[in-house]
């Protein structure tokens, strides 16, 4: 069971990870054109790639970690045998409303997992949706070559915005506060749920925990 000293290592890694990232900016332009869309966003890298696959790999880690805490004897969650179904079955139904989980870089407010659900497909499976660079990473992952179009810049940032809100949402339920982000800022990203204020103490609650 995931810890407060094993959540401040977690949390240093997204850190590096972020710190990486943010360092691509010297050489390529992370903005946003007129029409609020990134100007270089498709652009691909080797440095984009092992950025995204590290990134995924660490989700999965991390959503199984989140999944494990919220298990009950009644719904039991086995991490090894669990796959990205399984993940999305269990975060959605415990936390309907994490998709309102705002991140902010210097030049968007992105709803990372606004879009994330579980929709029957054609073939009258069901599929996972909302998730388009984990998508982008398994094909990369498997046929690097033919899929190297799919380590952009794009799909980084989409994938550690996910990576963060998982993160916010594991603290919360591991030190019953955000304060961790507050006190160890990332590079790149920021977010509203952690910043403390002289009225309240603290920041804005995340979506799932807010009392009605």
């Amino acid at each position: 069971m995931i810890t407060s000293e094993k959540m401040r290592f977690y949390w240093e890694y997204f850190r590096t990870l972020c710190k990486r990232f943010d360092n691509t900016r010297g050489y390529i332009d992370h903005s946003l054109n007129e029409y609020n869309q990134l100007k270089y966003g498709d652009v691909c890298s080797w440095e984009f790639q092992q950025i995204l696959i590290l990134t995924a790999v660490e989700f999965e880690n991390m959503t199984k970690q989140l999944c494990e805490l919220i298990a009950t004897d009644e719904k039991p969650f086995n991490s090894e045998k669990a796959n990205i179904m399984d993940i999305s079955e269990r975060i959605l139904s415990e936390f309907p409303k994490i998709g309102d989980t705002c991140i902010t870089t210097c030049y968007e407010n992105i709803y990372p997992l606004k879009n994330w659900k579980i929709a029957m497909g054609d073939d009258n499976k069901e599929k996972i949706e909302g998730l388009d660079w984990w998508k982008a990473y398994n094909e990369l992952k498997h046929r690097t070559y033919a899929k190297f179009s799919n380590a952009s810049l794009g799909n980084c940032i989409n994938a550690l915005a996910s990576l963060m809100v998982i993160e916010l949402y594991l603290m919360k339920k591991v030190d019953n506060t955000t304060e961790l982000s507050h006190n160890r800022p990332c590079d790149y990203f920021s977010e509203e749920y952690s910043g403390y204020t002289l009225c309240t103490g603290e920041g804005a609650l995340l979506p799932d925990f807010i009392s009605d």
